[in-house]
C-alpha cells in the first residue's frame, strides 16, 4: 500500500503545543489554501516556526489533520525576527489571515499578497514603510474577501478601523490587537 505523499508551497500560520514535543500547525498554501498538518516532535527539533515559507511534504494523518514527513525552509524572513515592530506587523499579518481564510480555499492570488507583504515588511527600510505595508496588505485582503464596507484612508486610524472589521467578521478578537496599537503609537511619537 502507498501513502499519499502531498507536496505544498507553505507559509506557517500559527503553530500549537501538542504534548511535550509535538506541533499542530497551521499553514497557507498556493494550491490547498489554509489547513492543518502534525509535526511529531517539531518542537524539540526546532524543525519550523510562524512565519516560515518554505516546502512541505505530508502524508494523511489522522481525519482531515496530514501529517509532517519533510520541511525545507527557503526563508525565515531575518529581518522580521530582528526588529520587534516588523515582528509585530508580519505577527499581524499572519494573524490577519488565518482569521480571514476559509479552510481549504486555494487562493493563488491571496497566497501570493501575503508572500509579498512578508517579503516587503522584512526589507522595509522605515517603520513608516512596515505601517504602510501592512494597511495595504490588510485593505487588499479584506477586499478581495468582500468583507470590506468601504475603503479606509491610509493612516493608522484607516488601519485600526480595518482590524475592527476583521474582528467583526471573524466575530473573535485578535491576540495582536493590542502588540499592533503599541506600535502605531511609537511610530506617532517618533
Amino acid at each position: 500500500m502507498q501513502i499519499e505523499s502531498r507536496t505544498d508551497e507553505i507559509v506557517v500560520l500559527r503553530a500549537y503545543a501538542s504534548g511535550d514535543e509535538s506541533l499542530v500547525v497551521r499553514a497557507f498554501s498556493k494550491t490547498n489554501g489554509k489547513f492543518s498538518f502534525y509535526a511529531a516532535r517539531a518542537r524539540k527539533k526546532a524543525l519550523l516556526d510562524v512565519l516560515d515559507y518554505g516546502v512541505l511534504e505530508s502524508v494523511p494523518g489522522k481525519g482531515e489533520l496530514r501529517k509532517l514527513k519533510h520541511f525545507t525552509v527557503k526563508s525565515a524572513f531575518p529581518n522580521l525576527r530582528a526588529d520587534f515592530d516588523k515582528l509585530v506587523l508580519a505577527s499581524f499579518v499572519v494573524e490577519m489571515f488565518d482569521l480571514a481564510l476559509p479552510q481549504d480555499l486555494p487562493e493563488e492570488i491571496l497566497y501570493q499578497l501575503l508572500l509579498d507583504s512578508l517579503s516587503k515588511l522584512d526589507t522595509a527600510k522605515t517603520l513608516q514603510e512596515s505601517l504602510r505595508v501592512t494597511f495595504f496588505c490588510a485593505e487588499n485582503l479584506l477586499s478581495s474577501l468582500g468583507i470590506l464596507s468601504e475603503k479606509q484612508p491610509t493612516s493608522a486610524n484607516g488601519l485600526l478601523r480595518l482590524v475592527a472589521e476583521l474582528e467583526h467578521y471573524a466575530q473573535k478578537s485578535m491576540v495582536t490587537r493590542d502588540s499592533l496599537i503599541s506600535v502605531i503609537k511609537s511610530f506617532a511619537e517618533k
